[in-house]
């Protein structure tokens, strides 16, 4: 395969990993925005205290982990930084003045900037996938659970529960099955879809993102075996490749 087919092909995966990482963040601001601000997060479930004559209801309150979501964000942020490096990288790696020795420093940079951010999302990614499979607590939903009693009057000594889950957990696992309310429950499946989206999205982004490097490593060697073929064609001068 000539050089200059190979450099064309290496912008695909570059631009779909731009847009699956741009993709990635929307999904994971959204169920974030949805699970805290709109999404209710309190329950009444039947008490299982020893006070339940008295006491028949539990009011179950969710709160969230942060390792899961920020790894997603960041996960996105860098792959995002990986598409926007290739692309300039290739925009500058077009030039055919790029085949003399003079340029050899300029042309390696680029293609090592790609190297190691893309070595960097990967694993970035991949952190993100492993986070949504183990940020889980050990009680029946996959949360940690806590107990308590209100202090302050008239109802001083009431039990109550707080559970402490990931956004994808307490939003699928328990908030899903038990909220009431027609826009509670949309809100909770919506919140539920995006975060497994996000979850499985990792898997590809990290695809790509090895597509990229992976591109950008075939294009230098083919550049490096006929570069000075290139650039002694008089009539390869005035192409841009």
């Amino acid at each position: 395969m000539e050089f200059a087919k190979a450099h064309q092909l290496s912008i695909i995966p570059a631009v779909i990993l731009c847009i699956l990482s741009v993709l990635s963040i929307i999904l994971t601001a959204t169920y974030w925005i949805i699970g805290d601000w709109i999404m209710g997060r309190w329950v009444q479930m039947p008490s299982s205290y020893p006070e339940k004559d008295r006491w028949p209801n539990d009011d179950v309150t969710v709160d969230y982990t942060e390792a899961s979501t920020n790894a997603a964000i960041v996960s996105g942020c860098l792959n995002l930084t990986t598409a926007v490096v290739a692309i300039i990288a290739w925009r500058r790696l077009r030039n055919h003045e790029l085949d003399t020795d003079f340029n050899t420093p300029l042309r390696r940079f680029y293609v090592i900037a790609v190297y190691i951010t893309g070595a960097c999302s990967s694993i970035a990614a991949l952190t993100a996938l492993v986070m949504h499979f183990t940020d889980k607590g050990p009680d029946q939903w996959g949360c940690t659970s806590s107990t308590g009693k209100t202090f302050q009057t008239p109802a001083k000594g009431v039990p109550f529960t707080n559970l402490l889950c990931s956004r994808e957990i307490g939003a699928c696992n328990f908030l899903l099955p038990h909220l009431k309310g027609k826009d509670n429950e949309g809100a909770a499946a919506v919140a539920c879809n995006t975060a497994v989206t996000v979850k499985w999205l990792q898997i590809i982004i990290i695809l790509f993102a090895i597509a990229v490097m992976a591109m950008f490593f075939f294009g230098a060697k083919l550049r490096r075996r006929t570069r000075w073929s290139l650039h002694s064609n008089p009539g390869d001068n005035k192409r841009r490749f």
